[in-house]
């Protein structure tokens, strides 16, 4: 029994300690704007290209959401996923911008991933790989310790989310190129000194959100070379002297959302270049004056965050920082007391943030609360309380130009009127008035009027105004006729706007509001919207499929929409490139625009309202130029009809995704407009563009460089739909239902990506490959086929071939995927070997099909061969017989002799030249004359000039014995043979006795061939007795072969043969 409470005392103490764990990260994760700036700005110079800075890993995990969060819990809760598929994440699949030039983009491709080991890499730059090991990027188990088997030449590992409880930084030494290590939301539970192998060249650590609480001394002295590290949200309690020790190079340290309770005196002897140092959220660690030491070698410190920490009797830790002569930013509790005059000495403070979430103690600011950081230019204050008796506030601060206010109170009337009494803000550029956290539903809905515009109308020189998430829903007309004119950049994110209340309503209606705006930004008005809301019945027919195609697009954010949030990174990077397109919209405007009335024509160099449903449906007159425009999911559905009938001309970027839309007007697009960026991704587009098939409806887009058509449920893409691009760079036409890609690209002289991933493209035709492979002469091409069912079979091995060949670049090549017949998808892999295989598999069939086919019509051939062979003497007979009837001859039968009916002659006598005087003579003389036989002799009966095989078959046929003469000269050769070989046939043809020998003289020298050896067996000869034998014996003989013939010695008349050609 005692055991079981124990068990079940342990088990809530667990449960207790993870519950705590999970509030800590959550809380963690609410840190100010101002860490994640600080962090964006590391990363950004540590990637060093311009053209990168856009896809720079984002280390801000503040923003996180719930089942994020829940990852980094212990391990008991971590999921372990068996398949082993890679989940290629979307980040990568962007298409990288850079502007040349004023006039000109230049488009580079996603970046190209390959497997190594278990993880993903690509490569940024010549020779600099980056690998990413990131537990969510794939279906597979968790990593659980560095991988020792990535490339030697990669230059970031990212490690998030595994299962890693131990870091071995002897691992890291195999990597002579590698910078950054990224490994936040493991199991590490300490950091442990080892034996240093060799020197660590990482300059870039993040162990952030880890489970460290053990920071033996030295463990981190193997990377002399570190500049950055990243130890936030982690149980370190102590950082003792040897913490640090022999991080020279060390610039960044990050260690918020700790533990900390304790710094000794020398933990900062060894970084004594420490530049960034962030302890915010470290809630028992109170920097008093016994600190002084410990932080005065940090004389080149410049930012300094100390927000969360313990406060010390209301007043600020002057003693530490008046040691801090460098510094130019700080973040510090908002605390009863005013700065000391002692923080004078910082004449280099510039930046200052003043209290976090449940850290602004500060009751009321006094006159002299900022006297002594008299050269403060940007102040952010948040949570704190600003009342009418802080007038004076900003007495001693007249350079201040960027001032934030983030308040917790439920009516943004109040700031407002609390700038009513700040004095001194005649220099402010930037005013910032949020909540610290979004406004919920039950929160009052606010009317801006003109009293609030009094407030700011003395900030002459006011450049952006931001008012997000404040419970907006109206802006009047006398609030925009009472503010700056000098204001450029208006930000009313997630408010409660309408369209005839917002402020692009206002500028349509009231031209010379607001002269000098150029970006506003209405996003997100309204609640949260989600495509799962919609119930027509046309749309639920597409829910499945839509669940499928369009995860997580349901719950887009505002914070995520970043392409044309001007305050996230992405825009930032892009900078350059926004402004450089600015100066065209603006010389484009000019060239064109020329109205009755210039003065009413206004130009927005960017307008973003997505995520805004409430807003409705924009219209633009012909007053309203914007450059960049993003109606993103705000569902304008009808693109070319009322409201929205048209796009302005001037627009450059337009941004239509997400809206469901079903079809376009052709005249949606001005003839001769500027857009070279059309976003339509999201839609259902797929009806229209199926049917356009001499691409009419892209007609007037002949400017337009790239073209995003994912997500439209395309089956089928008509061969002219794109005729009207040609100045295409990018094609996107991912998450669709292509099966082939059959389109005419051969007048896309510029094109660089074509995006076919998340298809089932199961087939490239013939003649699009043809004119692909044209372009690729002269410019690099890239297609991305990922997550298509390529065939894997002997069907598609042109493709695949083709696809090992050309010169048409396909970029991770290691994740195409294939698939023979009905079989599951399996992984190309090395496109040269399955061509190779499939070549043996396909040709090992052909060969083996024409090997056969080859073998049995040889064995055809050798058996007619042999068959011909064998019956090539019946054939010629057969032959001369057809002949014999086409020359004319007659052998019929003739009954004149009653002796041997039926036959025409008694005897064919066939012999040699040698043996003709015999034939002539004796045998005529003997058989004929004095026996009245009738005989054929060939130098009598055969026609001159006529053909002798004819002649030979007639004369055999028409003979009732072939008599063949033989004497010692005979030779079975020539027509002798061949009379003999027609007799043999004849005698199987009509079953009879036919060939007879006659020897004469003496036997025939050379061998007999078997005919006649068989004859001879069979009894079928005779032979001339010799002329000194007596006559009787003659006479006797001659009567014998008489009746051998076939009658006796009758004397009739012989009548004239009839072997003749007929007349």
């Amino acid at each position: 029994m005692v055991w079981a409470w124990i068990v079940v005392l342990m088990v809530l103490n667990e449960v207790k300690v993870q519950t705590t764990s999970v509030k800590h990260r959550v809380l963690m994760r609410q840190e100010s704007a101002s860490e994640t700036q600080a962090v964006y700005h590391f990363n950004t110079h540590a990637q060093g290209d311009e053209t990168y800075t856009q896809f720079v890993r984002q280390r801000n995990f503040e923003t996180r959401n719930d089942e994020e969060t829940s990852r980094f819990q212990s391990s008991s809760n971590i999921e372990h996923p068996v398949s082993d598929r890679f989940e290629l994440p979307e980040e990568y699949d962007k298409i990288r911008v850079a502007t040349t030039s004023r006039s000109t983009r230049a488009y580079y491709p996603p970046l190209d991933l390959f497997r190594c080991s278990a993880c993903m890499c690509y490569e940024v730059k010549q020779d600099m790989v980056h690998a990413d090991c990131k537990r969510h990027h794939r279906r597979r188990a968790t990593i659980e310790s560095i991988p020792e088997t990535l490339p030697l030449n990669i230059n970031q590992v990212d490690m998030d989310s595994n299962a890693m409880k131990y870091f071995d930084t002897n691992v890291l030494s195999r990597y002579k190129s590698l910078m950054t290590a990224n490994a936040p939301g493991n199991q590490i539970t300490g950091l442990y000194r080892v034996h240093c192998t060799s020197t660590v060249i990482v300059q870039h650590l993040d162990l952030s959100y880890n489970m460290i609480s053990s920071l033996e001394d030295g463990a981190l002295s193997c990377m002399p070379n570190l500049r950055a590290l990243f130890l936030r949200g982690n149980h370190i309690q102590v950082i003792t002297n040897g913490t640090l020790a022999g991080l020279y190079n060390l610039q960044r340290l990050y260690l918020a959302c700790n533990e900390i309770t304790h710094i000794e005196s020398g933990a900062f002897l060894d970084p004594r270049g420490l530049q960034v140092l962030d302890l915010r959220r470290n809630k028992k660690l109170a920097l008093s004056r016994k600190y002084v030491e410990t932080f005065r070698p940090l004389e080149k410190l410049e930012v300094f965050h100390i927000q969360g920490c313990a406060s010390m009797s209301g007043k600020y830790p002057t003693d530490v920082l008046s040691v801090l002569l460098a510094l130019k930013e700080l973040g510090v509790n908002g605390e009863v007391h005013p700065f000391d005059s002692k923080l004078s000495v910082l004449q280099n403070l510039t930046r200052l943030e003043l209290g976090i979430t449940d850290f602004c103690f500060t009751k009321n600011f006094t006159k002299s609360y900022f006297n002594a950081l008299a050269h403060l230019t940007s102040i952010k204050i948040e949570g704190c309380r600003i009342d009418d008796s802080s007038s004076y506030l900003f007495e001693m601060n007249h350079r201040i130009v960027d001032l934030r206010l983030k308040h917790d109170k439920k009516d943004v009337k109040n700031l407002f009127s609390m700038l009513c009494h700040l004095r001194h803000l005649d220099k402010v550029r930037h005013l910032a008035i949020t909540y610290t956290q979004k406004h919920s539903q039950l929160c009052p809905l606010v009317s801006l009027s003109r009293q609030e515009a009094h407030c700011i109308s003395r900030m002459k020189n006011l450049h952006t105004l931001i008012l997000d998430f404040s419970a907006i829903s109206q802006v009047s007309r006398e609030f925009a006729d009472g503010m700056p004119k000098s204001v450029k950049k208006l930000s009313l994110k997630g408010n409660f706007l309408i369209s005839s209340q917002s402020v692009l309503y206002l500028l349509k209606t009231r031209p010379k509001v607001l002269p000098n705006l150029e970006y506003l930004f209405e996003d997100g008005q309204g609640d949260t919207f989600s495509l799962k809301d919609i119930t027509a019945d046309k749309y639920n027919q597409r829910k499945i499929y839509e669940e499928k195609i369009h995860t997580n697009i349901s719950s887009k954010s505002i914070a995520t929409n970043k392409v044309f949030d001007m305050n996230s990174v992405e825009a930032q990077a892009n900078l350059l490139t926004i402004r450089e397109y600015f100066g065209r919209v603006s010389d484009y405007t000019k060239e064109k625009s020329s109205p009755d009335n210039p003065s009413e024509i206004r130009r927005l160099k960017v307008y973003t309202a997505s995520d805004a449903i409430n807003l409705g449906t924009p219209v633009f007159k012909g007053n309203i130029q914007i450059g960049i425009l993003n109606l993103s999911n705000t569902l304008v559905r009808n693109w070319g009809e009322r409201p929205i009938q048209k796009i302005p001309r001037e627009t450059i970027i337009a941004d239509l995704s997400d809206n469901r839309c079903e079809g376009f007007q052709q005249s949606f697009f001005h003839v001769n407009n500027s857009l070279i960026e059309l976003h339509a991704q999201g839609n259902f587009l797929s009806g229209m563009l199926s049917k356009d098939r001499h691409g009419s409806k892209l007609s007037p887009l002949n400017n337009l460089e790239y073209l995003d058509l994912s997500r439209n449920h395309l089956f089928f893409l008509p061969w002219l739909l794109f005729q009207s691009v040609p100045r295409l760079h990018v094609l996107k036409l991912d998450s669709n239902n292509l099966e082939s890609f059959d389109i005419r690209v051969k007048h896309m002289k510029s094109l660089i990506f074509v995006g076919l991933a998340k298809n089932s493209i199961s087939s490239i035709t013939e003649r699009t490959r043809k004119e692909l492979d044209e372009l690729s002469k002269s410019q690099t091409i890239f297609f991305d086929l990922t997550y298509n069912p390529l065939p894997c079979s002997c069907e598609g091995l042109g493709l695949l071939r083709w696809m090992s060949l050309t010169q048409v670049k396909f970029l991770k090549k290691d994740f195409l995927q294939c698939k023979d017949g009905d079989s599951p998808l399996e992984l190309v892999g090395d496109l040269s070997k399955r061509v190779e295989a499939l070549q043996r598999q396909c040709v090992s069939k052909k060969v083996l099909i024409v090997v056969a086919s080859f073998s049995i019509v040889l064995l055809l051939l050798l058996a007619g061969f042999v068959w011909v062979f064998q019956k090539r003497w019946w054939i010629l007979y057969m032959w001369n017989l057809t002949v014999s009837k086409c020359y004319g001859y007659k052998t019929s039968e003739n009954p004149g002799n009653s002796s041997a009916p039926g036959y025409t002659f008694d005897a064919f006598f066939v012999y040699s030249c040698s043996s003709s005087d015999f034939v002539l003579d004796e045998c005529l003389e003997e058989l004929e004359v004095n026996r009245s036989h009738r005989l054929c002799v060939e130098d009598r009966d055969f026609l001159p000039g006529s053909y002798v095989p004819c002649n030979i078959t007639s004369a055999v046929r028409s003979s009732k014995t072939t008599v063949v003469v033989l004497d010692q000269n005979f030779r079975s050769v020539g027509w002798t043979h061949y009379a003999v070989e027609m007799a043999q046939v004849e005698a199987i043809r009509s079953r009879r006795n036919v060939l007879h020998l006659l020897f004469v003289g003496s036997s025939p020298d050379g061998p007999l061939s078997s005919p006649y050896l068989k004859l001879l067996k069979q009894g079928k000869f005779s032979e001339v007795p010799p002329r000194e034998c007596p006559p009787d014996v003659r006479e006797k003989f001659w009567n014998r072969f008489s009746r051998i013939l076939g009658h006796g010695d009758r004397r009739d008349s012989r009548p004239s043969p009839p072997l003749v050609l007929c007349d």
